[in-house]
């Protein structure tokens, strides 16, 4: 039996896929109950196909093909998110690389993060989307501890470094107290050279005073 390997989807049927999904989360996502059954979730993937089908180049999908390439965008925007707060991590903050289809990524996340961060209670449907969502709980958890790891041997690392530059900021200081002091113990010792020269100076000058008086009263005998 000849089986054709189906075309990619294309950018407008992946824009289809987020939004007809997005407009039908509350269904899609929630749990079983009487008012939302495993017939009302499958008419709801059934609506979304209709519009994928809507506006793809002719191909016809099947409900599980655009079922799987949701389940594979939920997986990869979690993938890329994972990787994006490692290397914001890894950076302290800085730059990171953008994330590729950023409008389609945040509006993925937006509808699996509370299910991949809250985990999956009892009831919630068992579908493909749902059990791929229940199976990367552990590991984005486990992506978020090592984060958290990092982000916390960079901070020690980040103190250290500061640590370094104030004691060579000190010890620079140090030095510069230092040279003051030294300047001003020479200023000091020449002040006090000045000071034994005047003094030296007013000796001079009183003893040149009183022997021109005792000249005087000679000359006045």
């Amino acid at each position: 039996m000849d089986k054709r390997k189906s075309c990619n989807f294309t950018n407008l049927e992946i824009e289809t896929i987020v939004d007809e999904v997005e407009s039908r989360k509350d269904t899609l996502f929630a749990k079983f109950s009487s008012a939302v059954t495993k017939r009302v979730k499958d008419e709801a993937w059934e609506s979304v196909t209709a519009k994928v089908n809507a506006v793809n180049a002719g191909e016809v999908r099947p409900v599980k093909s655009v079922k799987k390439k949701w389940q594979d965008m939920a997986s990869n925007a979690k993938r890329k998110e994972a990787g994006r707060r490692r290397e914001m991590a890894a950076t302290g903050g800085g730059t990171v690389q953008v994330l590729e289809d950023l409008h389609e990524n945040a509006k993925i996340l937006a509808m699996i993060a509370p299910v991949a961060i809250e985990g999956v209670p009892a009831g919630v449907d068992t579908e493909e989307v749902h059990e791929n969502v229940r199976s990367a709980t552990p590991v984005v958890k486990q992506e978020e501890e090592a984060v958290k790891v990092r982000q916390k041997a960079v901070d020690s690392t980040n103190l250290l470094e500061v640590e370094k530059k104030r004691l060579k900021i000190d010890e620079s200081r140090l030095l510069v107290e230092q040279k003051r002091l030294e300047v001003e113990q020479k200023r000091l010792e020449v002040e006090e050279k000045r000071l034994n020269i005047e003094e030296q100076r007013l000796m001079l000058a009183v003893a040149a005073e009183s022997g021109q008086n005792v000249v005087q009263v000679q000359y006045a005998w």
